[in-house]
């Protein structure tokens, strides 16, 4: 361990570097307040101070980071008399040659980059390193094929961390399923048997349910519906599976957006996107249920989601409806205002939201 005189006199240094940069940005905008002086290049607008106070502010925030994970090292380890270990950062640097890893130290690797990543995330002289040496042995994996497949899947079931399970998944298991070779369809599967597990978080599961999608669609989308309406399933956020069929349509899905979106019981955050999605249907289950919700007060605020799908859905041919609904609607519904926003976008010669 480093000694107490070294240790002291790091403190020293990293406090007197806060302490010259603070004193120094209050210096020069001081000076330039009172005129005595402004520097070529300093600031000349409040906007170009405002930047300069932001990157003081970024690295004095470093700074104090540094000394935090100094202090809490010696509140950890004591201060001792003996040589310090070498950082544990220098062991997970740059690899000189990939080829003579075998595939699960490269899949081991990218989990401990990924892991580096996340806490260097915002200081970019560590990260950006990290992310290239990432990339590299994210590219050594995609040429190996179905045996970074087999490592792979034993990875993700190792570890916890939903973020680096994704970006297995979204930088080597789908670039290797897009190029359609041999080792597309084992892939494949594993991205199938990643949706199926409830074990994975549930953005993992609609990752692994994407990559699947093309080559097992049937499996996958009786699979999300049937998650979807089950009130009592496991997965954790099913609005995650609503949003999934608008960016996705699919009319199998259509009879339970629309259940959900009308049933007062269910969760208001999963009946939004429940909306949302009827929004892409030219389908008269959808329309009924976004019509039904637009009427009734029970349903508040999600009346105003409601529209704007009838609107998404019909066109100018929501006019009628319109119509009708504002007929029935109290002078101080606050919808009043969009049903009348939307009539004179129309009287005006609006064109319909694009489908």
């Amino acid at each position: 361990m480093m000694s107490k005189p070294l240790v002291a006199l790091m403190l020293v240094l990293q406090l007197a570097t806060v302490a010259l940069l603070t004193m120094q940005v209050l210096h020069d905008r001081q000076q330039s307040e009172d005129g005595d002086y402004e520097a070529d290049d300093g600031p000349t607008t409040i906007d170009d101070l405002a930047d300069d106070i932001s990157q003081t502010r970024y690295e004095l925030k470093q700074q104090v980071d540094r000394m935090t994970r100094m202090i809490d090292g010696i509140a950890r380890d004591g201060i001792g008399t003996t040589a310090a270990p070498a950082p544990q950062d220098d062991s997970v640097g740059v690899v000189a040659d990939p080829s003579k890893l075998t595939t699960s130290q490269l899949v081991a690797k990218v989990v401990e980059l990924h892991e580096m990543h996340a806490r260097y995330e915002f200081d970019p002289l560590q990260r950006e390193p990290i992310e290239k040496e990432r990339a590299r042995i994210e590219d050594v994996l995609r040429n190996r094929g179905v045996e970074s497949i087999d490592s792979i899947a034993a990875s993700l079931q190792s570890t916890s961390d939903t973020r680096a399970q994704s970006r297995l998944l979204e930088y080597v298991v789908r670039p290797i399923i897009e190029r359609g070779d041999a080792a597309s369809a084992p892939a494949e599967q594993l991205a199938l048997d990643v949706f199926a597990d409830p074990a994975y978080a549930s953005g993992v599961r609609l990752i692994g349910a994407r990559l699947a999608l093309k080559s097992h669609r049937d499996a996958v989308i009786e699979k999300l519906v049937e998650v979807l309406g089950d009130t009592g399933s496991e997965f954790q956020h099913r609005e995650d599976i609503a949003r999934f069929f608008e960016v996705d349509p699919d009319p199998r899905a259509v009879p339970v957006l629309a259940q959900l979106a009308k049933d007062i019981e269910v969760d208001d955050t999963v009946r939004f996107f429940c909306l949302g999605s009827l929004g892409v249907y030219d389908d008269s289950i959808g329309v009924d249920a976004l019509k039904e919700v637009a009427r009734g007060e029970v349903h508040g605020a999600l009346r105003g989601k409601a529209i704007h799908s009838l609107n998404k859905v019909l066109g100018k041919d929501v006019l009628p409806f319109l119509e009708q609904l504002e007929s029935t609607m109290a002078p101080q519904d606050p919808l009043r205002q969009l049903v009348n926003n939307l009539q004179d976008h129309y009287a005006n010669g609006g064109e319909p939201p694009a489908k």
